[in-house]
């Protein structure tokens, strides 16, 4: 829920308001990604999501998503904020994102309720989910096939 693979070698983890990258070799290396608190330094960091060229990443900070390259700059707010918004997950070309308007809930004990899957552009900002129509419903994360 909170790393994602960055090439061969590194992994994004989060850490409270902070995304790292971490080297998985016998001498790990810890870096932080851009500035201390990303963009809402006293909102958690939660599922990144790196993009197809290993260049940036996708997450959500503040029920927004949020967009920053893995060198820290760039850091740029794609969504308005959206209750419980989730899971980013990138296009095959790293155009768009596919991200989930609210994570499933139960009402009543009976079966989960299924989140609405949205597309929106990976760089286009203050994007509306309210605005966008929905693709789908699911459940959890959605991930892109290559056509």
């Amino acid at each position: 829920k909170s790393r994602s693979w960055l090439g061969n070698d590194r992994i994004v983890v989060v850490k409270g308001s902070n995304l790292y990258t971490v080297t998985v070799t016998n001498s790990p290396v810890v870096t932080r990604i851009g500035p201390d608190g990303l963009g809402l330094p006293n909102e958690t960091v939660e599922q990144p999501s790196v993009s197809p060229d290993s260049r940036s990443i996708a997450y959500v900070q503040g029920s927004a998503i949020w967009r920053i390259n893995v060198d820290g700059s760039g850091l740029t707010q794609l969504t308005t904020p959206y209750f419980d918004v989730a899971w980013p997950s990138w296009s095959p070309d790293g155009s768009r994102l596919v991200v989930s308007s609210n994570e499933c809930s139960t009402f009543g004990g009976g079966l989960p309720s299924p989140a609405e899957m949205i597309v929106i552009s990976a760089t286009a900002t203050n994007q509306d989910l309210a605005t966008i129509d929905f693709v789908t419903s699911s459940c959890g994360p959605v991930y892109w096939l290559p056509s």
